[in-house]
């Protein structure tokens, strides 16, 4: 005989009685706090584990996943638009601590991908809160039926759609009360304990007195149909959701069959899993690929990623043992990279909130700090950088002469600028440019600051000099400030502050 949790785990118990995962509601930690300050807005998030959404590793169900990053992203997007919103993450945290921090929380969000439902948002309803989740019809009619409810107090949402209702109840303070004193009322009505522990005690005295009942499966696995109404056909939704179902996945299927080279394989197939991707920067880096770019992805052609990396390992001379500050700094693997190569410390700054974000889940590394703030306009004090770097910026910014202002400020005596600007590897990255520079321009533009100024050209395996072609990057001193640059091409300046 077996008992089961009537959550999630039902599905894989057939055989199994149905029992409540019962909390003490009447425990004062269980109970609303009563009066709350309005602001900060607390939103409460608690994910046991790490896992994309649509990211759950083979041999583990996706009810692994409550979609930790994705939800975290959504958190920090709020967070950065409305500035008395607090996120509370609650992770490896002791149990009595996890409940004072959701009482203190004005909305809790549960389990917004799998369908089913956690202890998490259990409590969150008996503390007279607000939960956000997703509850599939399965869950809908297990938990109806265990409880003789026919209505759940859930805001039941699922990842997809819950910005723009999480952005509606952070704006009524009204009806966040309201839910919350509907989830506490169901709590007390339907999952209280003294009720919910009867299927405890009706369980074990059928398996004293009629011990048969407990052996009767409660749906017949063999049975194609049922099998598909209680599991199969969620789990086909949930792979539907994440864009990996259907017919495109016989596409990928057959690209893999054929007689591709490694490389081209792997890039299809990469931009592929990035454009239907659940998880949403990598839509997001998709979408902005000749913006955004990070050379640690597949589907950027790996000379691509040679020739952005030259640029930063030309400045690796400079950086050892100094003070770095990045601007423009993009999705941050530059940053990274200087760092792991012996810069003291990296300080990252981009105007993009979501490049920053980027930054911070796949490039935090200690002693590397992302910032988001306007190139131009950013607060830390004057000399205090050894090197400031600025590639593929100034034909990006407003003012480039106030730019180059702002750097010269920041540089300590004897510092280095290193800025890059026009590369044309793709005619599409023209349109966020507000400018073009020739090598004569640039260093026009240059001698206002600098005195001592360098000029280089950075070539990719895609250029030639001299019917010369290069198999690898190379940055080579200019010996012509009439020259034209053509595709995979760039020009690089090594400026040097005097002391």
């Amino acid at each position: 005989p077996e008992l089961v949790v009537a959550q999630h785990q039902e599905r894989f118990f057939p055989q199994a009685r149905l029992v409540p995962n019962i909390i003490p509601t009447e425990d004062s930690l269980y109970a609303p706090l009563g009066e709350k300050e309005s602001t900060p807005l607390n939103i409460f998030f608690s994910p046991t584990l790490g896992f994309s959404a649509w990211g759950v590793p083979k041999g583990l169900e996706r009810f692994a996943t409550k979609g930790s990053p994705e939800v975290k992203r959504l958190l920090k997007r709020l967070n950065a638009r409305y500035s008395d919103l607090n996120v509370l993450l609650c992770s490896n945290m002791p149990r009595k601590e996890c409940l004072e921090e959701k009482q203190k929380s004005h909305i809790v969000i549960d389990d917004l991908v799998t369908g089913g439902f956690h202890l998490v948002g259990l409590e969150g309803l008996s503390q007279g809160l607000p939960v956000l989740g997703y509850l599939d019809a399965r869950s809908n009619r297990v938990l109806s039926e265990l409880t003789g409810a026919s209505a759940l107090p859930w805001v039941n949402i699922r990842l997809e759609e819950v910005e723009p209702v999480l952005e509606a109840l952070i704006f009524n303070a009204d009806l966040r009360a309201e839910l919350g004193k509907d989830a506490r009322d169901w709590m007390v009505r339907y999952y209280n304990e003294k009720d919910l522990v009867k299927h405890y005690v009706d369980a074990y005295e059928d398996l004293l007195e009629n011990p048969e009942l407990l052996s009767v499966s409660r749906f017949d696995v063999d049975n194609p149909q049922i099998y598909w109404s209680f599991k199969s056909s969620y789990d086909i939704f949930y792979l539907a959701r994440a864009g990996v179902s259907g017919p495109s996945c016989n596409t990928l299927c057959r690209l893999r069959a054929y007689e591709t080279d490694e490389i081209t394989q792997n890039r299809v197939i990469s931009t592929y899993d990035l454009a239907h991707s659940g998880n949403s920067f990598a839509k997001w880096l998709y979408t902005n690929r000749f913006k955004r770019i990070d050379p640690n992805v597949d589907f950027f052609h790996p000379d691509r990623a040679r020739y952005l990396m030259a640029k930063y390992s030309f400045a690796l001379p400079y950086i050892q043992g100094k003070h770095v500050l990045e601007l423009g700094c993009g999705v941050g693997y530059g940053a990274a990279y200087l760092k792991e190569q012996g810069a003291a410390s990296v300080t990252a700054v981009d105007n993009d909130m979501l490049a920053i974000a980027y930054a911070e889940e796949n490039y935090a590394r200690d002693g590397v700090s992302f910032a988001e703030s306007d190139a131009q306009r950013i607060e830390l004090p004057r000399a205090s950088q050894d090197v400031v770097i600025a590639y593929d910026l100034l034909e990006c910014v407003d003012c480039d002469g106030t730019l180059l202002e702002r750097c010269r400020q920041l540089l300590k005596p004897g510092g280095v600028l290193l800025v890059s600007v026009c590369d044309l590897w793709h005619e599409k990255m023209e349109n966020y440019w507000l400018r073009k520079y020739t090598a004569q321009s640039l260093l026009n533009l240059l001698h206002d600051k600098f005195s001592r100024i360098e000029m280089f050209r950075c070539f990719s395996s895609l250029s030639a000099f001299d019917e010369v072609s290069f198999s690898q990057p190379a940055i080579i001193p200019l010996n012509s400030f009439t020259c034209s640059l053509k595709r995979g091409e760039s020009l690089l300046a090594l400026c040097t502050l005097c002391e």
